[in-house]
C-alpha cells in the first residue's frame, strides 16, 4: 500500500521562483501543483485538496492577503506560507494579524522546509 504524497500548493506570478520552490519541494518528497496567479488557484479547485498553501502577496487581483482570507474562512486549519519581495514591511503587516510563517524572497530552502515541518503533521 503506497502513502499518498503531501500535497501543497505554490501560487506565485513569478515563474522563477515557482520552479524553484517546485523543485525544492518535489526533492522532498511533496506533491506540488503550482499556479501563476491567485485566480488560476482557486478555479483549480486546489484550496479544498491541498495539505499547505504558499503563496506571494504581491499579485494582481487576487492577492496572497486574499487567498490568505479565503483559506482561513473556507479551511480554517489549512497551514499558509506567505511569501514576499518586501521583508520589512510585510513583517509589520503580519505581527497585529497572528501570522507567523512568512518569508522573504529569495526563500531559503532549509527554512522554509523546517516550517513545513512545523506545520503540517508527520509524515
Amino acid at each position: 500500500m503506497q502513502l499518498s504524497k503531501t500535497l501543497i500548493a505554490i501560487v506565485d506570478d513569478e515563474p522563477h521562483v515557482r520552479e524553484a520552490l517546485d523543485d525544492l519541494l518535489q526533492a522532498a518528497a511533496y506533491q506540488v501543483r503550482s499556479f501563476s496567479s491567485g485566480e488560476e488557484f482557486l478555479a483549480s479547485g486546489a484550496l479544498m485538496e491541498a495539505d499547505c498553501l504558499i503563496s506571494d502577496i504581491q499579485m494582481h487581483r487576487v492577492s496572497g492577503w486574499d487567498l490568505l482570507k479565503i483559506a482561513q474562512e473556507s479551511r480554517p486549519g489549512l497551514p499558509v506560507l506567505l511569501i514576499t519581495g518586501r521583508g520589512n514591511e510585510t513583517a509589520e503587516l503580519l505581527q497585529p494579524r497572528g501570522h507567523r510563517f512568512f518569508f522573504e524572497k529569495p526563500v531559503d530552502g532549509r527554512t522554509l522546509l523546517k516550517a513545513l515541518r512545523e506545520v503540517l503533521p508527520p509524515r
